[in-house]
C-alpha cells in the first residue's frame, strides 16, 4: 500500500513539475551575466591575443637568430 501512495505521490510531483514547466514563459530561465563576468572574459581574451602576438615575435627572433648563423 505504501509503494502505492508513494507512487501517485511522485506522479503528481512529476505531473506538477511538467505543468510548471510548460507555463513558464521561454525567457524565464535566461540568465544576464554580471558585469564582472563579462570583464574577465575580456581580460581573458586579451591575454590570449598577447600569447599568440608574443609567440609570433619569438617565432620571428629564433628565425631571424637562424638566418644569422647560416650566414656566417
Amino acid at each position: 500500500m505504501k509503494r502505492i501512495i508513494t507512487m501517485a505521490a511522485g506522479f503528481l510531483v512529476a505531473l506538477s513539475l511538467a505543468a510548471t514547466a510548460y507555463a513558464a514563459p521561454k525567457g524565464a530561465n535566461v540568465r544576464k551575466s554580471s558585469p564582472g563576468i563579462e570583464n574577465s572574459k575580456k581580460v581573458m581574451q586579451y591575454r590570449i591575443q598577447r600569447e599568440k602576438k608574443m609567440q609570433d615575435v619569438r617565432k620571428k627572433a629564433q628565425l631571424k637568430k637562424q638566418l644569422a648563423k647560416a650566414g656566417k
